[in-house]
């Protein structure tokens, strides 16, 4: 039992770190110019490239907390992304930002998840993101 917590809190570690990393690119991006939808657009191009950059992490918290309890525990540390998404879309999209950065939040990290189990990208999937933000 004891190996299991280890494992589980090695995962969440491990996780924490995963996500510390992507933060950094994302952070690049979004630390100059003004909110725009070209400029989230780079920030989305910037996360992508880092999950799969970084896939192996993915891919062993997922083994790690898989059928755990912890399993629903790894969503929430992913949720300054999505406060940032808001941010970044308020300028530009008003008063359905929340929705709209949620659904963003969603397919953007279901097509990470994707991407890192098969360790390619999903250009079509991404596209569809891409210019929902862009209309």
């Amino acid at each position: 039992m004891s190996g299991e917590r280890t494992t589980t809190a090695q995962a969440l570690d491990l996780h924490k770190q995963f996500l510390q990393l992507v933060l950094q690119d994302v952070m690049q991006v979004l630390a100059s110019g003004e909110p725009s939808p070209q400029r989230l657009v780079r920030a989305l191009e910037a996360y992508w490239a880092s999950c799969l950059r970084h896939r192996h992490r993915r891919v062993a918290v997922q083994a790690a907390v898989a059928g755990t309890s912890f399993e629903d525990a790894v969503e929430p540390l992913g949720r300054p992304f999505r406060l940032m998404l808001q941010a970044e879309l308020a300028p530009m999209k008003g008063a359905d930002t929340e929705q709209l950065a949620q659904w963003i939040y969603d397919e953007a990290r279901a097509i990470a998840v994707d991407e890192a189990t098969t360790g390619e990208p999903e250009p079509a999937r991404r596209y569809a993101v891409i210019s929902r933000i862009l209309k």
